[in-house]
């Protein structure tokens, strides 16, 4: 959620804090109401420093008026101002302290401060308050500010209960990060696939799709269903390069996907984007040398796996595709030394399988 976005003037609860406020103003001086009007209009236009005026102009006037605070306090939310959004929505609790509004609006605050804990206890001190017309508020907030301390599981409960109270892109996205962090990304892939269609130009939400879906595939036993699967994320990190991410980034989840689905050339054309961009970039180095290792080029396999070695030294994988790739040379003991230093590197069922292979073939 980005600094500034509330949830609450999402919810009917609004409409009637409005109402309430105005039926206050009416015994108000004219001049009060002119800047409790003016500050509304310029608010709902996204005229955030001239509401701000008006509603400073008013609790200057009404020392005592707590939705003017409340409002101040949002106006100076969504301009980045956290401190004094801060200061103006204590002011409104201190005035009047049940008011579900004002306690979500200052641990909206707190959440854009990145002060999770604080934000946490803002919302327990809510919950008392909490109504039909606020619980999506309240849940989608509560469910944030869990995801961002990678409180997973309770996350995963709140964001729940809110995307079963209204269908809403950031909720569902924040819902799939959730299930990924606790690796089900089966049911990760299914509410990004939902946001989607409600928000099709969506780069975050399309690139946490794509490697979704690649941590899906590599984990997929079926030959058949690794493939579609390496298929939909290369169609996900393509969308995610035309909504925006056009970057590294972008071209290392296109050269993976790619790669996985078989589309070599295309795998080889982006993964030199990401080396041009980053020479460095040890795993695209090493997908390059698989992309040469798919149409049989042992000797750039080898350069590049190489390369990969000096780059990245206690990578297990990297001897191992090595000693794959002197095998395919038919040099048996640099195969059997390779795998020796995978290994040793990172003991593993495939690491000791290819030990005891290459020693069998070393030895015949």
């Amino acid at each position: 959620m980005r600094n500034g976005d509330i949830l609450l003037f999402r919810c009917p609860r609004f409409l009637f804090l409005v109402a309430a406020a105005l039926a206050v103003l009416v015994v108000a001086p004219r001049d009060a109401l002119a800047d409790f009007e003016r500050g509304m209009t310029y608010f709902k236009a996204g005229k955030h420093v001239e509401a701000a005026a008006e509603f400073q102009a008013l609790v200057d006037h009404s020392k005592g008026y707590d939705y003017g605070f409340f409002m101040l306090g949002n106006c100076f939310l969504k301009l980045g101002r956290l401190d004094e959004a801060e200061r103006s929505l204590r002011r409104a609790l201190e005035l009047k302290a049940a008011r579900f509004e004002y306690h979500h609006g200052l641990a909206s605050v707190y959440l854009a401060q990145r002060r999770y804990q604080d934000a946490l206890q803002a919302l327990a001190l809510a919950e008392p308050l909490v109504d039909d017309t606020s619980r999506y508020a309240f849940h989608s907030l509560r469910g944030f500010a869990l995801a961002a301390q990678e409180s997973w599981k309770d996350a995963v409960g709140d964001l729940e209960r809110s995307a079963a109270l209204r269908t809403s892109p950031p909720v569902l996205n924040q819902l799939a990060k959730a299930y990924y962090g606790l690796a089900e990304s089966d049911r990760a892939a299914v509410v990004l696939r939902q946001s989607l269609t409600l928000a099709p130009s969506d780069p975050p939400a399309w690139k946490l799709l794509a490697e979704v879906l690649l941590e899906q595939a590599a984990a997929a036993p079926d030959v058949e269903e690794k493939r579609a699967l390496f298929v939909e994320a290369l169609r996900a990190a393509q969308r995610f390069q035309s909504t925006g991410g056009a970057g590294f980034e972008g071209a290392n989840l296109v050269g993976r996907a790619a790669l996985g689905a078989g589309d070599i050339p295309l795998a080889e054309e982006a993964l030199r984007q990401v080396l041009l961009a980053k020479p460095d970039h040890c795993y695209a180095t090493i997908n390059l040398a698989k992309c040469a290792i798919a149409e049989e080029r042992w000797k750039d396999a080898e350069t590049l796996l190489e390369d990969a070695s000096r780059c990245a030294p206690k990578l297990a994988v990297v001897p191992e595709t090595l000693a794959f790739v002197y095998l395919k040379e038919d040099r048996l003991r640099d195969s059997l030394e390779a795998c020796r230093r995978a290994d040793a590197l990172q003991s593993s069922a495939s690491t000791q399988e290819c030990v005891r292979a290459a020693e069998a073939r070393v030895g015949r």
